[in-house]
This record gives structure tokens, sequence and C-alpha cells, in this order.
């Protein structure tokens, strides 16, 4: 509804446009120069935040390039039974601790989680102002909270 452009990372590469309508299972994308909305699997979808800032982001995510080496893809069902424990965000959101979230495609996302829904967790990452990010579940190969984890 704010018709902020938005960056798509998803498994084929980024998307950027506006969103248009939103499922469960599948949004659409309003791509410059391009007629149609692209249809647009959530499941292919592993993260969403603001064009002006992906950039920016992306040169401060980390890789872990055993993981990208694998290009692991999502499994159905992946976002129902993350590789997560259970209260791991929840404990993450009620102590404001910094988690640090390992996607399929080996970047490594550190922020502090304020939301969690069945398939997503947002999440403030510092080194883009404080600006949130959306991961979805399905597109994680795990996550641990950043004090329990020895240097990334």
């Amino acid at each position: 509804a704010s018709k902020k452009a938005l960056a798509f990372r998803t498994k084929g590469g980024v998307i950027r446009g506006l969103m248009g309508k939103f499922r469960v299972y599948e949004f659409e994308v309003k791509a410059h120069r391009i007629k149609e909305p692209l249809e647009v699997k959530k499941l292919d979808t592993f993260t969403i935040c603001l064009a002006q800032d992906e950039k920016f982001l992306w040169e401060h995510i980390k890789t872990h390039r055993p993981t990208q080496d694998k290009r692991l893809e999502p499994q159905p069902g992946a976002g129902y039974n993350p590789p997560l424990t259970e209260g791991l965000v929840a404990k993450a959101i009620d102590g404001k601790k910094k988690l640090a979230l390992m996607l399929l495609d080996g970047s490594i996302i550190v922020g502090i989680p304020t939301n969690e829904s069945l398939y997503s967790v947002l999440m403030k990452v510092p080194e883009i102002r404080g600006r949130e990010i959306l991961v979805y579940k399905h597109g994680m190969a795990g996550a641990k909270l950043l004090e329990d984890i020895k240097g990334l």
C-alpha cells in the first residue's frame, strides 16, 4: 500500500518491484518495464527488504561457501518444519538478542528478530540502519543465537 520499491531475493536471483497481490503461497510483483505482474512463488523467495537497502545490506552479509556450493533448494513443507530449535526466535525476541540465520544460498544474516509467523521471521538488521528484512523459514538452512557462535 505504501508503494515502496522492494527487493525480493529468490533462488533465481533478485527481483525489484512493487508487491501487488499477496497470497499464501505466491505473490505478484510489478516489475519496472514489464507490463504483466510477475507471479513469484513464496517457496522460491528467501528474503524481502526495501530496494533502496538491498545493495547495502548484501555487502554486509556473510557468506558460508560450503553451503553456497551445495546449491540447496527449499523442500516442500519446509515452512512448517524449519530447521530451527523450537522457541529460539521467541527467546531472541524477548531478550532482544542477535540471531544468526543461515539461508540455503549460504548467506548469513545477523539481526534482532522483532516478529515471527508460521512462515517467516522479521528481523532488524543493524547494517541497514535498523531497517527490517523479512526472512522466509523455508529458505533457512539453520539459525543460532549469535552469542552461542564463536565467530562467523
